[in-house]
């Protein structure tokens, strides 16, 4: 048995990437992040790497003596029938797998199917504390070390976190136990775990072994950094800077005892004196119950902080409290609580009261408590909320955002941004959203932890790019936030994703936009709008106006896909163009494509911003340009501004051809707006009407709440909440600023 410590991996050897290594990286969790069921963590070893899920090794990752890769793997994961406890092994890009049991028969390692197969089987083996000790790693970033072996004494240590405190570092170890462990408890004689603490803090106190042990964890703070990197992951900032050498590295010599209580019978336990024998003993310890969050306390926090006091303390309420969207459409703001810590979803410019009629511009153009606009959001808790979560770019879900203070932290998904981020360039000042290039970006499918939250956003369907639905996860509860959302859009696939990846939340947050029947359903589906559209636009020397968002993309899409079925030249602005382009990163499908029907307008007003910004940038789009003098013949349609239009809708009149106006937005902005009655009016031309809702339709919300099939259904964003009583089950229709406890 060893008796020298250390942590140190070959990665210069890393030359190769065998498509197991690929998929090892792309499952691998950094620590503070959740796992997920096919998730993966790493510990580095002596030579090697281990790709544990929750507890279970299923990769140990080294090198051969002619520098290949190398995975080892139990031999019970890929030879069920096996029953010793050798290890089978993958070698560079050869994805046979012979069975050290009989080197006859073999297997086939098959990408991630194969991978998937071989943590399946592992989650056999699975327990109540390793289950534990994954929530606990899922809820700390600063974990470097799983299953530490320590050296000569046949012990393995839970965990091993970096803990920074008043700029100095010190590696921490950690014991993990249930309280119901009989070795934690003993009536006549001492504990048996105080023996095992006895022999970590007598191999702590060794002046070698501190060397040894702060070396080998600056070592494995580089490896983990740069194992991160290659799978384009992120480890905390502590373990990145201990990594650099910009942060010192100590050692804490006092090892600390983690528990889980979760008694059975809470009458009759009796754990409380077992545990007064360890305080005896001078152990430090931390308590954790079933219902507590597993954020591990500093040594501070531990000397003020009794372990009795813990376990009360730590019955923390979780609650929901909408602060506004009970009872309106717009201004959407809720805000969830656990214990002192929050966090709000949205925030966003109200456009109506509760009775649907809209709020004067003026009004809200000067948002104040007093007025109602903003909103008390912290009330009377003790500390701001931890973060601000978009759902998705519109302003009745964002508006407000640039009014809270400077410190707080905003997060939206990367979507959202790269639409805000064009916006921002050509939007008044007075639109902008001043606060972006200060937020964190989300990936969808991708959890995250704020505090004891664990979010993971999935994407939607609506009429907005980037839209995402809001999973949050505290306390083993689950609060879904659907957002706005449809299911009759060009994605509307994506949630058979989401039925696939959440059942049952013990709330859920829907959305009710059309409810209130002021939503026409002329026009079931985007499909139905883009084959209408194909009709209007068939007429031969008609060319034609389309009043549509510029920010709508499947409307983008469908208007494109239209002209080009009907042979027409699609003409847009420079603001759509360059959104377009910019979401290519994300939806490589969308157009511009080269050599396609799509021309391009330079507004002064929009080559002015571009010019702030890059310069004369725009220019690369010079062989789609196209203005009055350049128009050849009658087949365009143009997705312009009602500003824009004027001067090519006379230019065609002129030319003896009779345009045409389809409307494709919502009925009551054209009600709003007189723009469009005063084009009407002059031009002698009737809108036409196309257009689907960004919203679900009640027939695709009781599928979504059927099959979701939450414990309790919140009706939001809604002007009539009370119609979901008789259409839906396990209904609570709330208040605004009414709690709702978990």
């Amino acid at each position: 048995m060893t008796t020298k410590f250390a942590r140190k991996f070959a990665i210069e050897k890393l030359q190769q990437a065998p498509a197991w290594w690929e998929e090892l990286l792309i499952r691998l969790k950094p620590s503070g992040k959740e796992l997920g069921e096919t998730g993966l963590r790493l510990a580095v070893r002596d030579g090697y790497l281990n790709f544990y899920h929750q507890g279970q090794a299923i990769a140990k990752v080294g090198f051969t003596q002619n520098n290949l890769l190398r995975s080892e793997q139990h031999i019970k994961y890929v030879f069920e029938s096996a029953t010793s406890q050798k290890y089978t092994k993958l070698i560079g890009d050869d994805n046979c797998i012979i069975n050290p049991e009989s080197n006859k028969d073999f297997a086939q390692y098959l990408g991630s199917e194969t991978l998937d197969l071989w943590i399946a089987r592992s989650k056999k083996h699975k327990g109540e504390e390793k289950t534990f000790v994954e929530q606990v790693v899922a809820a700390n970033e600063n974990i470097i070390d799983m299953e530490m072996g320590l050296p000569g004494s046949g012990f393995r240590i839970d965990l091993v976190t970096i803990e920074e405190d008043q700029e100095q570092a010190k590696v921490v170890l950690w014991e993990a136990k249930l309280t119901s462990d009989t070795r934690c408890r003993s009536s006549i004689d001492q504990p048996e775990v105080i023996n095992q603490i006895s022999k970590y803090r007598e191999f702590l106190t060794e002046e070698k072994n501190q060397l040894e042990v702060i070396n080998a964890y600056i070592a494995a703070c580089k490896v983990q950094t740069h194992i991160c990197q290659l799978a384009g992951k992120q480890v905390s900032k502590t373990i990145e800077a201990v990594a650099k050498g910009t942060l010192q590295l100590g050692l804490d010599t006092e090892p600390r005892l983690l528990f889980l209580h979760n008694p059975k019978n809470a009458q009759k336990d009796s754990w409380l004196p077992h545990q007064q024998k360890l305080i005896d003993a001078q152990i430090r310890l931390q308590v954790m119950t079933a219902d507590s969050e597993r954020i591990l306390l500093s040594a501070t926090e531990l000397d003020n902080f009794k372990p009795e006091q813990q376990i009360n303390s730590n019955q923390v309420h979780t609650s929901v409290t909408i602060m506004r969207g009970a009872d309106t459409i717009g201004g959407s703001c809720i805000k969830i609580n656990h214990g002192d810590d929050s966090i709000v979803l949205d925030y966003g410019s109200p456009i109506m009261d509760n009775t649907g009629t809209p709020l004067e511009p003026e009004f809200i153009a000067e948002p104040s408590i007093n007025n109602g606009v903003l909103l008390d959001i912290q009330q009377q808790d003790p500390n701001p909320p931890l973060a601000y979560l978009l759902s998705h770019a519109h302003p009745d879900h964002y508006g407000l955002l640039d009014t809270l203070p400077s410190e707080a932290n905003i997060y939206l998904s990367d979507g959202s941004y790269s639409m805000m981020q064009i916006s921002n360039m050509f939007y008044p000042e007075a639109l902008r959203f001043n606060r972006l290039k200060h937020c964190q970006q989300f990936s969808p499918g991708e959890p995250f932890q704020v505090g004891p939250f664990t979010i993971t956003a999935f994407m939607m369907d609506h009429s907005a790019f980037g839209a995402c639905s809001l999973l949050v996860e505290v306390n083993n509860k689950q609060i879904f936030y659907t957002g706005d959302f449809r299911g009759h859009g060009r994605k509307s696939k994506v949630n058979n994703y989401l039925y696939s990846r959440i059942k049952q939340p013990d709330l859920m947050l829907i959305e009710g936009t059309t409810l209130d029947e002021r939503h026409s359903q002329a026009f079931p589906t985007e499909a139905s709008v883009e084959e209408n559209l194909v009709t209007m636009l068939s007429h031969p020397s008609r060319p034609a106006f389309v009043a549509a968002s510029g920010s709508n993309i499947d409307r983008l899409v469908s208007l494109y896909s239209a002209t080009k079925r009907t042979g027409k030249t699609l003409v847009i602005d420079l603001y759509q163009l360059y959104l377009l382009d910019a979401l290519k990163k994300h939806a490589p499908g969308l157009p511009p494509h080269k050599g396609d029907h799509l021309k391009v307008i330079f507004p002064y007003s929009q080559r002015q911003a571009i010019e702030q910004q890059f310069g004369t940038d725009f220019l690369k789009y010079s062989q789609r340009h196209v203005n009055v003098e350049k128009l050849t013949g009658s087949d365009y349609v143009f997705r312009i501004s009602p500003s824009q239009m004027p001067k090519f809708l006379d230019r065609f009149i002129e030319q003896g051809l009779q345009p045409q106006f389809i409307y494709s937005m919502w009925l009551g902005y054209q009600e709003k707006q007189p723009t469009f009655s005063d084009m009407s009016k002059q031009y002698q031309l009737e809108w036409q009407y196309a257009h689907t809702s960004g919203h679900a339709y009640a027939t695709h919300l009781q599928e979504f709440a059927n099959t979701i099939n939450a414990k309790r259904l919140v009706p939001v964003h809604t002007l009539c909440a009370e119609k979901f009583v008789d259409k839906f089950a396990n209904v609570q229709i709330a208040q605004n600023g009414e709690k709702l406890f978990i």
